[in-house]
């Protein structure tokens, strides 16, 4: 594939993820929906749905698990990855708004440049460093519009904003291994329903923990 080909993948990627945003929060003003049940709902469909496309293609969906060191990175990247980079992209916009979600999150790129050249020594080019002074600038510019003495959003947006963009993190740099040697679509959709299932679990696993805790 040409570079265009990516360009045009990476931009749209963050076309459609606006649009996600902004439709995100058309269902929590109209129909108040819990950002848990959202998250839960998109992502058990969009596993589905991408596990079934790959089925299509006639790919062995459960080649991913012959081994047990992709199988502990692919059970990281859910929930480390698309758990956190999710739930919080949408506590944030349910807190917030679409806007301010979408440019909170988008602090990934800067942490990923900072990450690599702490932890693995890769030092980020001239205009690497440049974009991410400058996506520093506009999030302050963002979270006090101007007046650093005050914020224009609540902590709950800001905090969850921060989180995403560190879920954002994971969710590139885990799977580098699994990308490797598999196709995207397909560990992307069992990243998703790997993470409706540990959702499930620890929701049981809670309210057991609770009714034990008031039993005692």
């Amino acid at each position: 594939m040409s570079k265009k080909w990516y360009v045009g993948m990476a931009a749209g990627g963050a076309l459609f993820w606006g649009i996600n945003g902004i439709l995100s929060n058309i269902l929590f003003e109209r129909i108040n929906v819990s950002p848990d049940w959202l998250t839960t709902a998109r992502l058990f469909i969009s596993g589905i749905v991408l596990l079934i496309y790959s089925l299509l293609r006639r790919q062995n969906i459960f080649k991913i698990w012959r081994s047990p060191k992709n199988a502990g990175i692919l059970l990281s990247f859910s929930l480390i990855g698309i758990y956190f980079a999710q739930s919080n992209f949408v506590r944030t916009l349910y807190y917030g708004n679409a806007a301010v979600a979408t440019v909170l999150q988008y602090m990934a790129p800067a942490l990923i440049v900072i990450f690599l050249a702490i932890f693995r020594q890769t030092w980020p080019r001239r205009q690497e460093v440049i974009a991410v002074v400058l996506s520093l600038v506009g999030i302050v510019l963002l979270v006090t519009n101007g007046n650093l003495t005050r914020l224009e959003i609540n902590d709950k947006t800001l905090l969850f904003g921060i989180l995403s963009a560190i879920g954002l993190v994971a969710y590139t740099l885990i799977p580098g291994r699994l990308l490797q040697q598999h196709d995207a679509i397909l560990v992307v959709g069992w990243g998703c329903l790997l993470v409706v299932w540990q959702l499930i679990f620890m929701r049981r696993y809670t309210t057991q923990l609770t009714t034990l805790m008031r039993l005692i």
